[in-house]
């Protein structure tokens, strides 16, 4: 029972990841104006990651119950869900506000943070499917 309530969690997770990572956000950047999507994603992100933290603590105390070596992948997704939520996202809202004034340091702070997020999110989709594979593949 645990083991399956581990992998629906996690297929949650990344079903949330994908579809937010390739639906939501091209279709908020392609379908409202830009300070639009701005705010909106700003409102969104924090309860994005939230919703991450709290499925993957969910699923590492699972995995540490079940005494699943896996649970090690799941720190590591949650670590980076805080790291990207408590500390980068708050910086990138800075340097994407300073950015607005042709600030080119800022601008070019922005681009890296952002990239760090983008690069935190694949490899937390990678660690998701490695997850759900061993969990399937060696129960």
């Amino acid at each position: 029972m645990l083991l399956l309530a581990t992998i629906i969690i996690n297929s949650i997770i990344l079903g949330t990841m994908i579809f937010f990572s390739f639906v939501m956000a091209p279709l908020i950047f392609t379908k409202l104006e830009g300070e639009v999507a701005g705010k909106f994603i700003r409102i969104v992100f924090p309860w994005y990651y939230l919703f991450l933290g709290i499925l993957s603590l969910f699923s590492l105390i699972a995995m540490v119950f079940a005494n699943r070596m896996d649970a090690i992948f799941m720190i590591l997704f949650f670590l980076g869900v805080v790291v990207s939520r408590q500390i980068i996202m708050p910086k990138i809202n800075i340097y994407r506000d300073l950015s607005t004034n042709n600030n080119r340091k800022a601008e070019s702070m922005f681009n890296l943070l952002h990239r760090s997020t983008v690069g935190i999110n694949f490899a937390q989709i990678v660690i998701c499917l490695i997850v759900i594979s061993r969990l399937v593949l060696y129960p």
